[in-house]
């Protein structure tokens, strides 16, 4: 994962799909984010798609500004959350399992 900065001072991330597919899980830990531009929810749900390609389960752990932003773009709880890293932790753990299980 990459974190740009543009011209305009806006950060953005960009996903790098060989790293996705290098690890078990991830926390996308942005609880200390004030801005997020509306292009952020496109970027998350790219994230969302490489990591499911790759068969990673991931979180996002996000501060009340990125909730609210996700509540309004994502009104349909696509994107895993947490509430904190453990909790996050938690969840891929627990999705870990049952793939494991299934397979």
């Amino acid at each position: 994962m990459a974190i740009e900065s543009d011209s305009s001072s806006q950060i953005g991330l960009r996903p790098s799909p060989r790293k996705v597919r290098e690890t078990f899980g991830l926390i996308l830990d942005l609880s200390g984010v004030d801005f997020l531009c509306a292009r952020g929810i496109s970027v998350l749900n790219t994230l969302d798609n490489d990591c499911r390609t790759a068969g990673t389960h991931w979180a996002i752990v996000g501060s009340p500004f990125v909730r609210r932003l996700l509540r309004i773009g994502d009104p349909s709880d696509a994107l895993p959350t947490a509430s904190s890293e453990r909790q996050g932790l938690n969840a891929i753990d627990a999705k870990r399992q049952a793939s494991l299980a299934a397979s």
